[in-house]
C-alpha cells in the first residue's frame, strides 16, 4: 500500500495487483500491529545510535549498514505519515504508548488501536486505513489474481503475466514493478504466515535476474499458541515479568542466555525448541507464565489478549499458555540498492521481499517499520524510472515461454514440501538434516520438469515452482554456512565464526540452476 500511494503520488497509474482481497490478507493482518520507530519527541532516551546497535546486535553484524542508516534516519517519519492516512495509535494521557521489547534497549515500540478488530487479525488496524487511503488516491487493484512469471524485453521489466481465481491468464504491460508480495516463512509446515504468502517474491525476482541474500535465515516466532486458540503471544509481555517454564515448572531462559526472558526472538526460539527436544516439554509446547505481571498492567495493555483468552477459559493471570516456535520471518530476499531497486532495470522491490536490514534476526516491530520506509522509497523511484521509460508496443513478447500444469495435485505437493522443510531445516539443523532435503528437493526435480507437460495454467503449480526454489537457496545457503549466527543455528556448528561475516548470494544462471556465493560484510557492494 506504501508503495502503491508512493508512485501515485508521483502522478504515476497504478496498479495493485494482489493474490486475496487487498486491505485483508497477507501478513501485516496477523503482525501484532506495532512500529519501532526512533520518536525522539516521545521518547527522550533514543537515539539513532542505539537503534542501529540493537539493529545490528541482533542481525549478528552482517545487516546491510546502508540500509540500517538510510531506515533508521527515515523512520521517524513512519507515525505521522500512517496516521495522516487514517491509521490510530493508542495514546496513554497525551503522549503516544510505546513500549520496550525483546532485543531493543530502548521503549520504541508502538501500538495501533486495534480494539475494534479481532485480536488474532489486528494488523487490520494498519491494511484497512491504509487500503482506503488508496483506494482515495486512485490506485487500480486487481484482487485475487496471482503474479505467474514477469516480462522482460531487452533486459528490462515490461509487464507481469497474471492469472485469476480462475486460473484464466491476462497480461498486464508496466514500465516498472514493485515486488511487495511478502516473504517465504510459509516454507514450513508450521507457521504463523498467512496462506496466501508463498514465496512468490522470491522465484519472480531470481527469475527475472535480481540476485538475493541472507537466505537461510528464517526467524521462528517463539511463543505461538496453537490450542485451544491460534495466537502470537506478544514480546512485550516477559519485558513486564512474563517467564517461560517448561513441562516441570522451571525458568529455563537464564540457562541459554544472558538476557533470560528478554532475549531476542532467535535466541528463545531455540532455548524453547532445545526444551521440546530434551523431553522437558508437553504435547510439543513450553509454557509462558504471566503471574508475575502486575495485574493493572494486564487489564490495560493487554486487555485485548486477555479477553480472548478468557472466551477460551483461560486465565492469562493464572494459566500457563502452552506456546510452541512456528516460521515467522525471512531475513533474507532481495538484494536492493539505496532506492531499493534490484538490479534489474525498471524491477523494484520493499518490505519482507527484501534482504539485508535484519541481518542474522530481526527484531519485534522492525518489520513493519521497514514495510512503510522501504514501501514508499521503491513507490517513489519506481514512478520516477516510469516517468523516464520509453513507451513501445510490448504485446507480442507476452506470451513467450509461458509454463503450463500438468495437472498434479499441487496442494498435496506443497504439503509435503513444507513437512520435509520442517522436519529439516528448521530451527535446528545439521549437515545430515541439509543433505537429506537436499536429497529430496533432487527427487521432485522430475515434477518440475513434468509442469511443462499439461494444457492448463494452475496458480498452485507456480506457488509449488517458489516453495521449491526458495527451499533451494536456503538450503545452499545454510549448507555452505558452517556455523551458528542468529536465526542460523546449525547443532554441529554451534559457535559463530567471523569467516561466515558477510552474506551468502544466490542467482538463477543461464541453465536454470541457482548458485551461490559469498560476498563479505563490509564488501557488500550499493548496485547502480
Amino acid at each position: 500500500m506504501t508503495a502503491a500511494l508512493s508512485a501515485r503520488a508521483k502522478g504515476e497509474r497504478v496498479t495493485l495487483i494482489c493474490k486475496s482481497l487487498a486491505g485483508h490478507s497477507g501478513n501485516s493482518i496477523v503482525a501484532g500491529a506495532g512500529v519501532s520507530v526512533y520518536n525522539p519527541e516521545n521518547e527522550q532516551s533514543d537515539s539513532k545510535e542505539l537503534y542501529r546497535e540493537d539493529l545490528l546486535h541482533s542481525g549478528a553484524d552482517i545487516n546491510d549498514q546502508m540500509m540500517i542508516y538510510k531506515v533508521i534516519n527515515e523512520s521517524a517519519d513512519v507515525l505521522p505519515y500512517l496516521i495522516d492516512n487514517g491509521v490510530s495509535f493508542r495514546y496513554s494521557g497525551s503522549k503516544l504508548m510505546v513500549k520496550r521489547t525483546g532485543g531493543h534497549s530502548a521503549a520504541r515500540y508502538y501500538y495501533t488501536d486495534y480494539s475494534q478488530k479481532p485480536y488474532q487479525t489486528r494488523g487490520l488496524s494498519l491494511t484497512e486505513p491504509m487500503e482506503a487511503s488508496a483506494e482515495r488516491a486512485g490506485v487500480e487493484m486487481i484482487h485475487h489474481a496471482s503474479v505467474l512469471r514477469l516480462l522482460k524485453n531487452k533486459g528490462k521489466i515490461v509487464g507481469c503475466i497474471c492469472a485469476d481465481q480462475n486460473n484464466t491468464r491476462f497480461c498486464i504491460l508496466a514500465k516498472s514493478v514493485v515486488l511487495a508480495a511478502g516473504g517465504g516463512a510459509s516454507l514450513f509446515a508450521r507457521t504463523n504466515n498467512t496462506s496466501d504468502v508463498t514465496c512468490d517474491s522470491y522465484r519472480l525476482a531470481l527469475e527475472a535476474g535480481a540476485s538475493l541474500r541472507d537466505m537461510e535465515f528464517v526467524q521462528f516466532y517463539p511463543c505461538v499458541m496453537f490450542q485451544p486458540v491460534r495466537l502470537q503471544i506478544e514480546g512485550s509481555l516477559f519485558s513486564d515479568g512474563a517467564v517461560l517454564r517448561n513441562v516441570k515448572g522451571e525458568e529455563f531462559m537464564p540457562f541459554y542466555s544472558a538476557a533470560g526472558n528478554k532475549a531476542t526472538r532467535d535466541a528463545m526460539a531455540i532455548a524453547i525448541q532445545s526444551e521440546i527436544n530434551a523431553g522437558r516439554g508437553e504435547n510439543g509446547c513450553v509454557f509462558v507464565d504471566c503471574s508475575g505481571i502486575d495485574i493493572t498492567v494486564l487489564q490495560t495493555r493487554y486487555k485485548e489478549l486477555a479477553r480472548t483468552l478468557s472466551s477460551h477459559r483461560f486465565d492469562v493471570k493464572k494459566d500457563y499458555l502452552p506456546v510452541c516456535p512456528a516460521a515467522h520471518f525471512y531475513m533474507g530476499g532481495i538484494c536492493v540498492d539505496s532506492d531499493y531497486s534490484a538490479g534489474v532495470p525498471g524491477l523494484y522491490a520493499c518490505g519482507e521481499a527484501v534482504g539485508g536490514l535484519h541481518g542474522a534476526n530481526r527484531l519485534p516491530g522492525a518489520a513493519l517499520m521497514e514495510a512503510v520506509v522501504s514501501g514508499r522509497i521503491a513507490g517513489q523511484k519506481a514512478a520516477e524510472y516510469a516517468e523516464k521509460a520509453e513507451q513501445k508496443d510490448r504485446t507480442s513478447i507476452a506470451d513467450n515461454g509461458e509454463m503450463i500444469s500438468s495437472g498434479i495435485e499441487w496442494k498435496q505437493k506443497i504439503r509435503e514440501l513444507r513437512a520435509m522443510a520442517w522436519k529439516e531445516v528448521s530451527i535446528v539443523r545439521n549437515e545430515a538434516s541439509i543433505e537429506r532435503f537436499e536429497n529430496y528437493l533432487e527427487e521432485q526435480r522430475g515434477v518440475i520438469e513434468g509442469m511443462r507437460a499439461g494444457t492448463e495454467v494452475d496458480r498452485r503449480a507456480y506457488e509449488y515452482l517458489s516453495y521449491y526454489m526458495t527451499a533451494q537457496m536456503l538450503t545452499l545457503s545454510a549448507k555452505e554456512r558452517k556455523e551458528s549466527r542468529g536465526a542460523h543455528y546449525r547443532s554441529d556448528y554451534t559457535k559463530r565464526d567471523e569467516t561466515f561475516a558477510g552474506s551468502f548470494v544466490c542467482t538463477l544462471s543461464e541453465d536454470d540452476e541457482i548458485k551461490v556465493g559469498f560476498v563479505k560484510q563490509l564488501e557488500m557492494p550499493e548496485k547502480e
